[in-house]
């Protein structure tokens, strides 16, 4: 893969939610998987795609801790576009095999980036409520 230049990414050891971990606990879980993918694919990742990766299973702690285990560009599942230079997880947009011309041109220049806002407030509140009925 690597010889047809595809790239290949980090997405942790334990596949748990670095939003919920220590920063002891994902340098545990990154030193871990990094040492595996270094022994089986020959080189360290650059890339990390945060497990679940959506508001709520990252930080900034956890972004910061990865950072010093030498990964540099993160991405989430979150809806939306990143805007170039950003210090923000990169954000996907989906394309599907059925969106035409105009979905695609809607996507690309942002007429979706509401729904991908909606989603971080309803997994905002959704945190919010957990914690509440933990009390």
């Amino acid at each position: 893969m690597r010889a047809a230049e595809v790239g290949v990414g980090f997405h942790s050891h334990a596949h748990r939610n670095l939003g919920k971990l220590s920063p002891a606990e994902i340098t545990d879980d990154a030193a871990k998987g990094l040492a595996l993918f270094a022994a089986e694919l020959g080189v360290p990742p650059e890339c990390f795609a945060f497990p679940f990766g959506h508001y709520g299973s990252y930080s900034v702690e956890a972004i910061s801790t990865l950072k010093e285990q030498g990964l540099e560009m993160f991405f989430t599942t979150e809806l939306g576009r990143t805007p170039a230079h950003s210090a923000n997880p990169i954000s996907r947009i989906v394309i599907h095999p059925e969106d035409d011309t105009q979905s695609f041109r809607r996507k690309l220049y942002g007429g979706y980036d509401w729904v991908g806002k909606l989603r971080q407030v309803g997994y905002s509140f959704a945190g919010r409520l957990s914690r509440t009925r933990a009390k």
